[in-house]
């Protein structure tokens, strides 16, 4: 029988949560709420407190595997093992005390996240659930993209201030990396400066997009104007029917949650 699974995402500007029970073939229970007043890239305790509060009988069943993905411009870093990982982060985020936990999470043998949140985050996420899993923003993303095809690839996934660039070679990660911006110039900027940085060609060179992007969407349209090989990554998942209610609400929105857990 299938564990019972319970992801969540945390994020400056939303919060959700998929789950299924182990007599269940598919996820049963989504949410997602998009807060009116995101914060400024970091996640707002209080309101997170009071969304935990709310969903309290969701998170009192048992689930077998529970993971928890947070955004919000936590100090993160990769490098090819665990054992340098820990120095590179305080080298690179100096800042960091002993008032923020440190985790590590590995992808394949040679590509490690370590990556930092703040003590009163994980005390407020540890009277809510037992032996969960504090994972990297787009560990899910990242990881339904080694699913694929061994090809080399480029994507970009797309959510509300920050955006993520993650690039394959083979099945081997190459380079992984976030920015903030404010507009859809900004996400344009940043994407001709990974499209430089790994010498690639604008003309030719294919970006899978991911996250809160559609065909139709402004930034779509602006991108396309200037990298021609551009597409929206068709995701394939399996839901339960009464998960999705909303016909605008599109697989590529939430298939990081989807993705999180093991």
């Amino acid at each position: 029988m299938a564990d019972s699974i319970l992801n969540i995402e945390l994020h400056p500007a939303y919060f959700a949560y998929v789950a299924k029970m182990s007599n269940e073939k598919f996820y049963s229970k989504f949410h997602i709420e998009h807060l009116s007043s995101p914060t400024e890239n970091t996640i707002d305790i209080k309101l997170l407190s009071t969304w935990l509060k709310q969903f309290q009988k969701i998170w009192n069943q048992t689930y077998r595997q529970i993971h928890i993905a947070i955004h919000g411009g936590q100090p993160i870093t990769t490098t090819l093992d665990l054992e340098n990982g820990i120095d590179t982060l305080k080298l690179l985020h100096p800042h960091i005390t002993e008032k923020d936990i440190i985790f590590q999470k590995t992808l394949t043998p040679q590509f490690v996240w370590t990556y930092s949140i703040p003590l009163e985050l994980k005390n407020l996420l540890d009277n809510y659930f037992v032996n969960h899993q504090i994972i990297p923003p787009i560990y899910g993303m990242c990881k339904y993209y080694l699913s694929l095809a061994s090809i080399s690839q480029l994507f970009l996934h797309i959510t509300p201030q920050e955006i993520y660039f993650f690039y394959l070679k083979g099945k081997q990660p190459q380079y992984y990396n976030s920015f903030l911006y404010k507009n859809k110039e900004d996400i344009l900027y940043f994407t001709l400066l990974v499209y430089k940085m790994l010498n690639f060609s604008t003309d030719t060179y294919p970006l899978a997009l991911t996250g809160l992007i559609e065909k139709d969407s402004e930034i779509y349209k602006f991108l396309y104007q200037y990298i021609r090989n551009i597409y929206i990554q068709e995701i394939n998942i399996e839901l339960d029917k009464n998960v999705i209610k909303e016909e605008s609400l599109q697989p590529n929105y939430f298939a990081n949650l989807l993705f999180i857990n093991n």
